[in-house]
């Protein structure tokens, strides 16, 4: 019995060593008020692998819409655009794939939507998966 134990101990701490080791994951909190006519930008952080970033919108307070993408250093846009009006996670797909990004500055961009006159509270995650 004890060397099942061990056998089993010893391989699900291999296989957590691997997942570990191939999924690293960059993420960065947020926990702000989106003005309506001015962007939220969270500070710029280094994406890894190849894959799309998540938001993940944890608390929304307020009524109307916010948006939701990534851009590079530079502010220009480099992921599609997701509107959402409730906490929930969402892709955000990098055009040109997400190598094209890899070890290069991005960060998160909040905005209410065009149909939204007044700021909204959010926090919330944001996540660069690197595979």
């Amino acid at each position: 019995m004890k060397k099942s134990i061990k056998n089993v101990l010893m391989v699900t701490g291999l296989c957590l060593g691997i997942v570990s080791v191939s999924t690293a994951v960059h993420a960065a909190s947020y926990d702000t008020t989106v003005p309506v006519f001015k962007d939220f930008e969270s500070s710029n952080v280094t994406k890894s692998g190849t894959s799309s970033g998540q938001n993940h919108a944890i608390t929304f307070e307020g009524a109307g819409k916010l948006v939701a993408w990534i851009e590079n250093e530079g502010g220009s846009n480099i992921t599609n655009k997701v509107t959402y009006s409730a906490p929930q996670s969402m892709p955000l797909h990098y055009s040109l794939g997400g190598d094209k990004w890899t070890g290069k500055k991005v960060h998160l961009n909040l905005s209410t939507s065009a149909d939204t006159y007044n700021s909204i509270e959010t926090s919330g995650n944001w996540y660069n998966y690197g595979y």
